[in-house]
């Protein structure tokens, strides 16, 4: 039976166990085994398509036209995985892309839930910074809720599963101290509590819907005190403590807060994007896109090669930038991405042409190269090595025996998998030769 076809207990109780199998297997299709993955990647490759048509100003108005019900439903999941549904929705709407009526009725639906989530989001945000202005703490807003407040068409096109904000390691304690009284429990944290997650106290952990971005589906604040981001035990890299000082204000729901300025905006929209390709979304790149581009030819690429350089983060932005401007040529410096190729390993190349071939979007299985292609040298390797078998967080031995089994699961897919490749190759050279 479908979950079409059962009461909502039912269906948010399948919702949870085809999270659970997703993370258990790390196999994407899980979340939707009603959908053949060859039409959710059919329309992937159209929201793609339709995206980079839109971002290029294509000649011709780019169109969706599905009209059978499985396609509908595919290109519906499409949107959300890629968290584009809901700018799709809006393309439609202010007629820069055509879609059949099924179609537009479809995104109309994920623009509603958008608008419907951001307003949550903001009103908890403007809650959560007063509460946190209130003992001396003044928090920097990052990712969605400050990108699609300024670089979006409207803020609800631009999805955000949590409220991410930032703030000094020694004002910690006064955030978690507000976040409490504001009605947060804490529910995750880091070994080092340089990122820790908040779930209001009265909040169900019920997924809603795994086709859109439901307004009702859980969120979080996410805490950082930092903008490192973590990759192996031994490799942790960030954009320094001057983050803190170099930022801008903008608007939230009429509230004035603080926010990322350039470069550092774009450098940490790309190190989070590029920092697990195998849950790549087409949104993030469109977002780059939209930033970098929001200041013409006026982005000074000098400064973020400067930022890049002094904290040694080139190798670690390269992937989304690489990737944005396949999606629209002419977006990122050139010597910027020469730099970024230089200090990347051959593994995170192999990597990217796998996200490009899934057109921009979530890879099915993590394979050996994916959980390696951060590693440069051999004592790198070793580490990065050692967290498939025995994971860690920040340092901390914290995974469950599943994860341990899961870790020996992907270095064994990995590794019949180069066999495969080699032999195949092998082969193919035998068979030339005797011709």
């Amino acid at each position: 039976m479908s979950a079409r076809h059962v009461p909502d207990v039912d269906r948010l109780a399948e919702n949870q166990r085809r999270i659970e199998r997703w993370h258990g297997t790390g196999d994407v299709d899980a979340l939707w085994p009603e959908v053949a993955a060859t039409d959710r990647r059919a329309a992937q490759a159209e929201v793609r398509a339709t995206a980079e048509a839109v971002l290029r100003s294509a000649p011709e108005l780019p169109a969706l036209d599905a009209s059978q019900v499985q396609h509908v439903r595919a290109l519906g999941v499409a949107g959300f995985s890629s968290g584009m549904g809901a700018l799709l929705g809006w393309w439609i709407d202010t007629g820069l892309i055509v879609a059949s009526d099924p179609v537009r009725e479809l995104l109309a639906g994920h623009l509603e839930h958008g608008r419907r989530r951001r307003s949550i989001l903001e009103a908890a945000l403007v809650r959560v910074v007063r509460a946190m202005r209130g003992r001396g703490v003044e928090p920097i807003v990052l990712k969605g809720m400050h990108v699609g407040s300024v670089y979006f068409p409207e803020s609800g096109t631009r999805p955000a599963a949590d409220i991410d904000l930032l703030v000094e390691p020694s004002q910690r304690g006064a955030a978690t101290t507000a976040l409490r009284a504001a009605g947060f429990v804490e529910t995750r944290r880091t070994r080092y509590a340089a990122r820790s997650e908040w779930r209001p106290s009265d909040q169900a952990p019920t997924v809603h819907s795994l086709e859109l971005d439901h307004a009702d589906n859980p969120w979080a604040v996410d805490l950082h005190t930092s903008l490192d981001r973590w990759y192996f035990r031994g490799l942790r890299r960030g954009l320094g403590d001057e983050a803190f000082h170099d930022t801008c204000e903008l608007s939230v729901a009429g509230e004035t807060v603080r926010a990322l300025s350039e470069p550092y905006l774009t450098a940490f929209l790309a190190l989070h994007a590029s920092h697990d390709l195998v849950k790549m979304q087409l949104v993030r790149l469109v977002e780059l896109v939209l930033v970098i581009r929001a200041r013409g030819d006026g982005f000074d690429w000098d400064r973020f090669v400067a930022l890049t350089g002094r904290t040694s983060t080139a190798r670690f932005t390269y992937p989304a930038l690489w990737l944005a401007e396949i999606l629209v040529p002419g977006t990122v410096s050139p010597a910027v991405l020469e730099a970024g190729k230089r200090s990347s390993t051959a593994r995170t190349g192999r990597v990217l042409a796998e996200v490009v071939a899934a057109d921009m979007g979530a890879l099915s299985f993590r394979t050996l190269d994916n959980k390696l292609m951060w590693a440069d040298g051999p004592r790198e390797l070793l580490l990065n090595a050692s967290e498939l078998v025995v994971p860690s967080d920040d340092g901390a031995l914290v995974a469950p025996p599943r994860l341990y089994w899961r870790g020996l699961r992907t270095l064994a897919r990995g590794v019949f998998a180069r066999r495969s490749a080699r032999d195949e190759e092998a082969d193919q050279r035998r068979r030339s030769s005797s011709m």
